[in-house]
């Protein structure tokens, strides 16, 4: 008797160090491997080679360990993919009419006395629609699937999604990851607007719960990249 609880004792161990593993450290492990990667290659002049590490393991790595699309966010719908393209492109076309209008000299923004931006909005040439499918292959799909997908994923799997806001369920998963999304951006350029990435990567997290899918925050992640990359500098 005592032999059979001490095996199941044994057994719920190993079990939970795996599943410790598996959906908490490995996620972490990988994300520490990027940062280290991208620091390095910040700091040996060599930062053009970045994309090709992103690829390696916010693509290939996480579709290799991770099997489950229900984990990693592909549950995709054409139709609701279509209108919130549609409806995020407006916007922020939108938001970027009216600053034009109303902007007509730089302007500095301002987070406790440390300037974080410049605000002057330019007028996007033909030719520079090109830099819309970049953002979606090379920067929003990669990022969406390893932090929204993988790590988010796994997360939620390791912690649970306890809470629950305007019918949005979520965990701790959420919040780590966009902190993980945050400092994953620091190697690039150590400035003070690179900590505000948390809550945008805080809004694309609550899509991914709220859809159960990456897609829309692959479309908000690459149109909101576009827009910006003409109004702040």
């Amino acid at each position: 008797m005592r032999r059979n609880i001490a095996e199941k004792e044994e057994r719920a161990g190993h079990r939970f160090f795996q599943r410790t593993f598996e959906d908490l450290l490995l996620p972490i492990i990988i994300w520490l491997l990027v940062l280290v990667g991208l620091t390095t290659l910040k700091v040996i002049g060599k930062w053009n080679l970045s994309g090709y590490l992103a690829i390696v393991f916010f693509l290939i790595i996480p579709s290799v360990l991770e099997k489950s699309n229900e984990i990693l966010g592909l549950n995709i719908n054409p139709k609701r993919e279509i209108k919130f393209f549609l409806l995020t492109s407006a916007i922020f076309s939108i938001a970027f009419v009216l600053l034009l209008l109303s902007v007509k000299n730089p302007i500095d923004i301002e987070f406790f006395g440390i300037k974080i931006a410049k605000v002057f909005p330019q007028i996007p040439e033909v030719k520079d629609f090109k830099w819309l499918i970049i953002f979606f292959l090379g920067v929003a799909v990669p990022e969406e699937l390893f932090f929204r997908g993988f790590v988010q994923g796994r997360l939620n799997r390791f912690f649970g999604r306890k809470f629950e806001l305007f019918g949005v369920k979520f965990g701790y998963g959420l919040i780590l990851q966009s902190a993980l999304f945050m400092l994953v951006h620091l190697p690039q350029s150590f400035a003070p607007i690179r900590f505000l990435v948390f809550f945008p990567a805080l809004l694309f997290g609550i899509l991914r719960e709220k859809y159960n899918s990456i897609f829309p925050s692959v479309i908000l992640h690459a149109v909101g990249n576009f827009f910006v990359m003409f109004v702040a500098g």
